[in-house]
C-alpha cells in the first residue's frame, strides 16, 4: 500500500506536469505528508498569507494569483538586479582590452544570449510558479539532483555575494571613512540579506529607491567621462590591455550573468503572465544590463 508522503509527492509532480493553475480559488496541498483528503489551505486568506506574510515566498508552493506582481514592479526589479557594481566592472574589463566598437557589440550580442535565456526559463517559472529547486526536482533531477544543483548555484552566488559586498565596503569606507573596509563589507551583506529573507515584496518595494539612485549614479559618472575625451576619440582608442575577440568578449558578458540568468524562475514566478515576462526582460534586464556594460566600456576608455 503506498504511503501518504508518496501520495502527495505524486500528486504533486502530476500537478506540475499538468501545469495546473494557482490562481482564483485554487487550493494547494501542503508539504506535511498528509493525504489527499487532508485539510486544505486557501491561497491568501489561510495559511499561505501568513507564510508571505513571513517571508517564506511560497518557498515549496506554487505563488497564487494574488501574491503575484505587475510587470512594472518586475521591471524595475530587474533594472536593480542589472544595476550592480559588478555589471559596470565587466563593461570595465572590456573596454580596456577591446575597442569601442567591439566592445559595445559584445554588450549587445552577449545580454541578447542572456535576455533569451531569462525569458525561456523565466516563463517557466511564471507558468507553473514554482521556485528553481522546485522545478529542478519534479523535472527528472529528484532530491539528490536538486540538491546537487542547489549547490553549485549557490557556491557561486556566494561568491558573487562576497565581491558585491567587498566592493562596497571598499566605496563605503572612502565616501563615509570610519572603521576598516572589512566593517562596511559586513554591515553592507547584513543590509543586504536582511532584505532578502524579508522576502520578495522588500525587494520590490527597495528597487524603487536603489534602481534610479544607481543609475543617476551611473549616467554622471559616464558624463564626467565624456567632458574629458569626445566619443571619436573614445572610439579610436586602442585596447590597453591583451586583446580581447569579439566572441571572448561575448562570452565574458554571458558568463558574468549566467546564473542569474539560470535562476530567472525565482523571480519570474511573481510575474502574472508570459506577457509581464517578456516585458520585465526586453524592458529591464537586457537594458540595464547593456547599459551598465557599456558605461563601463566608457569609464574604461575614458580613464
Amino acid at each position: 500500500m503506498m504511503a501518504p508522503q508518496q501520495k502527495v509527492q505524486e500528486q504533486k509532480c502530476a500537478d506540475v506536469e499538468s501545469g495546473t493553475s494557482s490562481s482564483g480559488g485554487a487550493e494547494f496541498e501542503t508539504a506535511s505528508g498528509m493525504d489527499s483528503t487532508s485539510d486544505k489551505s486557501e491561497p491568501m486568506d489561510g495559511g499561505h498569507a501568513n507564510m508571505l506574510e513571513a517571508g517564506d515566498d511560497f518557498a515549496l508552493d506554487r505563488i497564487p494569483f494574488e501574491a503575484r506582481y505587475s510587470w512594472m514592479s518586475l521591471a524595475l526589479e530587474n533594472w536593480s538586479v542589472g544595476g550592480c557594481i559588478s555589471s559596470v566592472l565587466l563593461g570595465v574589463t572590456l573596454g580596456a582590452r577591446m575597442t569601442l566598437q567591439n566592445a559595445l557589440l559584445a554588450c549587445v550580442l552577449g545580454n541578447v544570449i542572456l535576455g533569451a535565456i531569462s525569458f525561456a526559463i523565466g516563463s517557466v517559472g511564471c507558468r507553473e510558479g514554482l521556485a528553481t529547486a522546485m522545478l529542478c526536482r519534479w523535472s527528472g533531477f529528484g532530491s539528490t539532483g536538486t540538491a546537487v544543483v542547489s549547490v553549485a548555484i549557490a557556491i557561486s552566488l556566494t561568491g558573487w555575494f562576497g565581491i558585491q559586498s567587498a566592493i562596497a565596503g571598499s566605496g563605503l569606507v572612502s565616501l563615509l571613512g570610519g572603521p576598516p573596509s572589512w566593517v562596511w563589507t559586513l554591515i553592507a551583506g547584513a543590509f543586504v540579506t536582511l532584505v532578502s529573507v524579508s522576502g520578495f515584496r522588500w525587494m520590490v518595494n527597495i528597487a524603487w529607491v536603489t534602481a534610479p539612485a544607481f543609475l543617476a549614479a551611473i549616467v554622471w559618472a559616464v558624463a564626467r567621462s565624456l567632458t574629458m575625451h569626445s566619443l571619436a576619440e573614445l572610439a579610436a582608442m586602442q585596447p590597453k590591455g591583451e586583446p580581447l575577440t569579439l566572441f571572448d568578449g561575448t562570452g565574458l558578458v554571458v558568463g558574468g550573468f549566467a546564473v542569474g540568468a539560470t535562476v530567472s524562475a525565482d523571480m519570474f514566478r511573481f510575474s502574472r503572465s508570459g506577457t509581464g515576462v517578456a516585458a520585465a526582460v526586453l524592458l529591464g534586464r537586457m537594458p540595464a544590463l547593456v547599459l551598465y556594460n557599456s558605461a563601463g566600456v566608457l569609464i574604461a576608455l575614458a580613464y
